[in-house]
């Protein structure tokens, strides 16, 4: 009965991973971020812009402004302004390679998460490498395929263990 909940789980991650890829897509810039960017705002250039000493509250509000630019300029470094996407099933495969260390202690469903994570890292991987100038995330594919590889790994040896262990007796 568990592993129809798993199959069933994993089933709706596939369906729901694509189209949630498609609804992320490329991240939309403001354009009000543009044009804040590219005005100096030091306290010295708009002095001169104004030719008057700036009021306290002008230069409180100029503080902000800054910060609000600064903020704004690494928000779009992190959305990575050039318009490439980090693949959601290199996100998915290491989130699930994640789980299954997780999951080891609580249920037995980590072998289940170890092979897709697997299995999504590989297939994510692949996709990073066919379109690299639009996917980025093929660190997190590497990080699904080693987590769910390392977890395999070790639930094998586990399983050879206790197989010589009760085959000794």
């Amino acid at each position: 009965m568990s592993i129809r909940y798993f199959l069933a789980l994993f089933i709706a991650c596939l369906f729901f991973v694509v189209p949630l890829e498609a609804a992320l897509g490329t991240p939309a810039l403001p354009a009000q971020a543009e044009t804040i960017s590219s005005v100096d705002l030091s306290r010295e250039a708009m002095e001169a812009k104004l030719g008057r000493k700036l009021k306290f509250t002008e230069r409180i509000a100029l503080s902000v402004v800054r910060g609000k630019a600064k903020r704004e300029a690494r928000k779009q470094a992190k959305n990575s302004p050039d318009g490439t996407v980090v693949d959601v099933i290199s996100l998915v495969s290491m989130i699930l390679g994640i789980l299954a260390f997780v999951f080891v202690f609580f249920t037995g469903y980590a072998f289940f998460l170890a092979v897709a994570a697997l299995v999504m890292g590989i297939v994510g991987l692949g996709r990073v490498n066919r379109d690299s100038g639009y996917r980025t995330g093929k660190g997190f594919a590497i990080a699904g395929i080693a987590l769910g590889g390392t977890w395999l790994f070790l639930g094998a040896l586990l399983l050879a263990l206790v197989v010589l262990a009760f085959s000794a007796q």
